[in-house]
């Protein structure tokens, strides 16, 4: 906001950062992208847009096996009315997946399971079956 009117008088003033302050994060791989669903839903929805397309975001089934979970994400909640456990599924169709979370709910539109293709929550359905309170995210 007052950034720009300055660069563009031509007088800007400098600061010199304070490396004291300074993070750093090393380089980043796929295991950054599995998700934690006791983490809060705008956590885990800004998480799935950040890491795509590299690294990535993923959990697993109940039965173990690995799934991507790719943005956009049909949105988020925070306030939940469900005292299920986080990674809980909600609910499953017709066109996505509702899980629960640390704090709120997380709607899923598009995954990929191993050796298949990126597809909607609609076409996964219509070849595997989900129940609701299954618990995602336990290896």
């Amino acid at each position: 906001e007052r950034a720009l009117p300055l660069i563009l008088s031509g007088n800007p003033q400098l600061t010199v950062q304070d490396s004291a302050q300074a993070t750093h994060i090393g380089k980043l791989d796929r295991s950054h992208g599995v998700l934690d669903w006791s983490q809060p839903a705008a956590t885990l929805e800004r998480r799935i847009h950040a890491f795509h397309p590299w690294p990535g975001t993923s959990t697993t089934l109940p039965d173990g096996t690995p799934v991507k979970i790719f943005p956009p994400v049909a949105g988020f909640s925070e306030a939940s009315g469900s005292c299920a456990p986080p990674g809980a599924l909600l609910s499953a169709g017709p066109d996505s997946f509702l899980l629960a979370t640390g704090q709120g709910t997380l709607r899923i539109q598009e995954i990929q399971l191993p050796g298949s293709r990126r597809m909607k929550v609609r076409e996964h359905l219509a070849g595997h079956a989900h129940q609701p309170g299954e618990i995602w995210g336990r290896v």
